[in-house]
């Protein structure tokens, strides 16, 4: 004895009947969607100056506020830094007005003489400040990365001219007044010579 009844599944008393007559009717359970002709009229008119659009604008403005009139207030308040008659390298750095940091040897050497400080142009006239200088007085210099604020030799081969020796910060020093650069006969990192090169790169651009 066979029952071909099929047991009913549980999701069949959640099928919604297709009634074309209920899809533009009333919803009981959602209110927001029910057709009213009339506001919809009202919203429809393409008028933007109402109660509600005004609110808007008012929290649009205090909430944008903070983000971009800040910054622009704050910006037009902002005391404007003064040069001191100065840009770059000759600026407030080296004109005089400001004072050296202790312990820190400024950009004009304190050995150079007044009267070469200042320079007439040939063509103009025009009088042009001295912003950088080194005498090289001191006996005994050494240019070892961090030994200077404004020099460094450096340590490495200089290959793209194809050099035949290695330049050695040991190359580099201060003698009798003067910048002393040794050339010598002597092997370093198997190169035939060995030389010196005293660079500023990148020194300049945090003075």
């Amino acid at each position: 004895m066979t029952n071909d009844a099929t047991p009913p599944a549980i999701s069949e008393k959640y099928i919604l009947p297709m009634d074309p007559r209920t899809f533009n009717g009333l919803e009981e359970d959602d209110y927001l969607h029910n057709p009213e002709p009339r506001k919809e009229r009202i919203n429809s008119s393409g008028h933007i100056f109402t109660g509600r659009g005004l609110v808007n604008l008012g929290y649009l403005w205090q909430t944008s506020d903070p983000s971009c009139g800040y910054p622009i207030i704050s910006w037009l308040n902002k005391p404007q830094q003064s040069y001191l008659n100065g840009f770059g390298l000759g600026g407030t750095n080296r004109t005089g007005q400001v004072p050296d940091i202790p312990g820190i040897r400024g950009l004009i050497d304190r050995d150079t003489p007044q009267e070469v400080r200042t320079k007439s142009d040939y063509v103009t006239g025009k009088k042009w400040q001295l912003v950088f200088s080194d005498e090289f007085n001191t006996e005994g210099r050494f240019f070892y990365p961090g030994d200077d604020p404004y020099w460094e030799a450096v340590d490495l081969h200089y290959w793209a001219t194809g050099n035949k020796e290695w330049y050695d910060p040991k190359a580099i020093t201060t003698r009798n007044g003067s910048l002393e650069i040794q050339l010598s006969n002597q092997t370093n990192h198997g190169l035939n010579y060995t030389g010196g090169m005293l660079q500023s790169w990148n020194k300049f651009c945090f003075t």
